[in-house]
């Protein structure tokens, strides 16, 4: 998983973000599943705590962690990114510097 967006990197190197970040993907993780998130240039190591589809109702509970300032932003730019498709699942991850990274 990467992370290109600017929005989405600003935010995961924010304060606010507690590690958690949320993302519109087409591929249904499985919650609990160890990853490699490339944050920019960082990597990280993450977990997979949720998976559940992409519907407003659940765009609504989960844009607090997307970087984005609204449900609609983030759809539009996520839709943007996946060549004009809605990306079928929101997947929430929390991430963590896994010593990868040089200081």
């Amino acid at each position: 998983m990467r992370f290109i967006h600017p929005r989405v990197i600003d935010y995961i190197f924010g304060e606010g973000s507690c590690g958690l970040v949320a993302t519109m993907r087409n591929y249904r993780y499985r919650v609990g599943h160890s990853i490699r998130v490339r944050v920019g240039n960082k990597v990280f190591c993450g977990n997979v705590l949720a998976v559940v589809d992409n519907t407003r109702e659940n765009a609504e509970k989960y844009v607090e962690y997307s970087g984005f300032n609204s449900v609609d932003e983030w759809l539009g730019e996520a839709i943007r990114l996946h060549h004009g498709r809605r990306p079928k699942y929101i997947v929430l991850v929390k991430l963590w510097d896994c010593g990868t990274n040089k200081r």
